[in-house]
């Protein structure tokens, strides 16, 4: 995960929270992770957390 997927994630549940919070929300991850050229990976865990985060804050189920 990189800061631009993570911000457009963000995003998204805040505004599936802000249309209906009265319906349970879904998220499926399937990132095999983010890497240079030269194999160096470059995403980052702590966009991880900031989506953890966001869905904690979320309303719904």
């Amino acid at each position: 995960l990189v800061p631009a997927v993570t911000e457009l994630i963000v995003a998204q549940l805040m505004y599936l929270d802000w249309m209906n919070s009265s319906e349970p929300a879904y998220i499926y991850i399937n990132s095999t992770g983010t890497a240079r050229d030269d194999g160096e990976p470059v995403g980052m865990e702590t966009e991880g957390f900031a989506i953890y985060d966001a869905m904690m804050r979320m309303k719904t189920e």
